[in-house]
């Protein structure tokens, strides 16, 4: 009864309920993200506001999330179990992480996009999509485990499934060399000839690479991060639940 009336004031009840929010922003923000890339040039200038505003959403999540750590630091513990900020602050480093690393995803989809729908199609069908079926699912995993009395592991699949997407993954300049080989980096848009005339075809072949490449390590690392956040989710549940 005494946690009951005392929950709603808790400083670690919001650092809870505020984790559990920033996973459900993360795993909504990577999922616009997917359709993102799905969708056509004219598509996307509309869509990228929208995008904005759900990163905006996961920043002011983690910052509220920062807050409530710190203000349960330093309340009493009086008969509750004390709260494992060291856990928790190890998670608020991977949602950091995370929430930039979406930022520069969305950047470079945006860049990519306007060379052609072909290399958006690529881009989509190799990296995006595996992304939200894999990392976005099992953020929604990790957001339910948080909520359970006692600690269950993720199931097996969504596991297999985040560590197809590491090793499968072509590398970028796989990803660059089909795009050239389908003839698309010279025919992507109306100044192609004059870029070739201008002897710029290699720098733009250069900073397409760049960007692809870009893409792939943030991506890499969304998975890496997804990891350590499931890794010390089990461990908050365990220690919350001995």
């Amino acid at each position: 009864m005494v946690e009951i009336l005392w929950r709603p004031a808790r400083a670690a009840t919001l650092a809870k309920t505020e984790l559990a929010g920033s996973l459900s922003a993360l795993r909504d923000c990577i999922n616009d993200i997917s359709h993102l890339g799905a969708g056509q040039k004219s598509v996307l200038s509309s869509s990228i506001p929208a995008l904005r505003r759900k990163h905006q959403e996961v920043k002011s999540r983690i910052s509220n999330l920062e807050k409530f750590i710190a203000e349960a630091e330093a309340e009493p513990n009086f008969w509750f179990l004390p709260f494992y900020g060291a856990c928790y602050r190890r998670l608020l480093v991977s949602l950091r992480k995370m929430e930039h690393l979406l930022l520069f995803v969305a950047f470079e989809i945006e860049t990519l996009s306007q060379v052609s729908d072909r290399l958006q199609e690529l881009i989509n069908s190799i990296y995006l999509h595996p992304l939200a079926a894999a990392v976005g699912f099992s953020l929604n995993s990790i957001g339910e485990l948080i909520s359970i009395s006692s600690l269950r592991k993720i199931s097996i699949s969504d596991r297999d499934e985040i560590d197809e997407l590491g090793k499968s993954s072509p590398s970028a300049d796989v990803v660059f060399w089909t795009f050239i080989l389908d003839g698309e980096i010279e025919n992507s848009n109306e100044e192609a000839d004059e870029i070739e005339k201008r002897k710029g075809a290699q720098e733009l072949k250069s900073r397409l690479i760049l960007c692809i490449y870009s893409l792939e390590f943030c991506i890499t690392s969304l998975i890496k991060e997804t990891r350590e956040i499931e890794k010390h989710v089990k461990e908050l549940v365990a220690w919350e639940n001995p």
